[in-house]
């Protein structure tokens, strides 16, 4: 069994205090630098919101598409085909 930090998920205990933000700047950064580098494009970017507890980016390789997703508040990264908002992405992988 996997137990997840408080907060994780974006909701928390207000005895606890806020849970930590990652560094969006960074993964901003990686996605952009990882694509040029291997000969994709970042085709969007969209930070976290209040509908979301994560920042993801779409990225094209050679007419394929990949999002990578990063929680708002801890350092967990997955990847997915496709993401639906309504419900989950269609498939993930954890990295």
């Amino acid at each position: 069994m996997i137990i997840l930090p408080t907060g994780v998920t974006g909701f928390f205990d207000s005895q606890s205090g806020e849970p930590p933000l990652t560094d969006l700047s960074l993964f901003q950064k990686l996605c952009y630098g990882i694509a040029a580098e291997s000969g994709g494009q970042v085709l969007t970017f969209e930070s976290a919101d209040v509908s979301t507890n994560f920042a993801y980016c779409r990225i094209k390789w050679n007419g394929d598409e990949l999002f990578v997703l990063l929680n708002d508040h801890y350092p967990y990264l997955a990847m997915a085909d496709a993401i639906g908002f309504g419900g989950s992405p269609s498939s993930t992988e954890c990295c």
